[in-house]
């Protein structure tokens, strides 16, 4: 009698299991005031150790569009944050301005919020 196995070894089994795709939520944030306006987002993905950040001088009342995945933790920097950022503080320990949902999907959020 031949026994012919085909099996899945289990760390192959358990990189799909937890590998789930995140949705991508698209969110926009605006520069809603009649100024440029430069403009740091410091982001966390689920998941990743470390942050992003995304910097850009942004026009009187231009928006950008970020695609990110639900769950990631938004913080438009203020004062120091960047810098703090940038030696190696993780802003995680306060506060985000944002944490994604998938019903965030589309949203707007302007820089200011006066």
């Amino acid at each position: 009698m031949l026994v012919l196995g085909f099996g899945v070894s289990s760390s192959v089994l358990a990189k799909a299991v937890d590998s789930t795709d995140q949705q991508q939520i698209t969110v926009f944030f605006r520069n809603n005031k009649a100024w440029f306006k430069s403009v740091d987002i410091i982001y966390y993905p689920p998941g990743n150790a470390q942050g992003k950040v995304r910097s850009r001088l942004m026009f009187p009342f231009q928006r950008t569009k970020l695609e990110l995945p639900a769950g990631t933790k938004i913080y438009l920097a203020k004062g120091n944050q960047l810098d703090r950022w940038r030696e190696g503080y993780d802003l995680r320990e306060t506060p985000p301005s944002i944490t994604l949902r998938i019903s965030d999907e589309g949203e707007e959020y302007d820089i200011f919020r006066t």
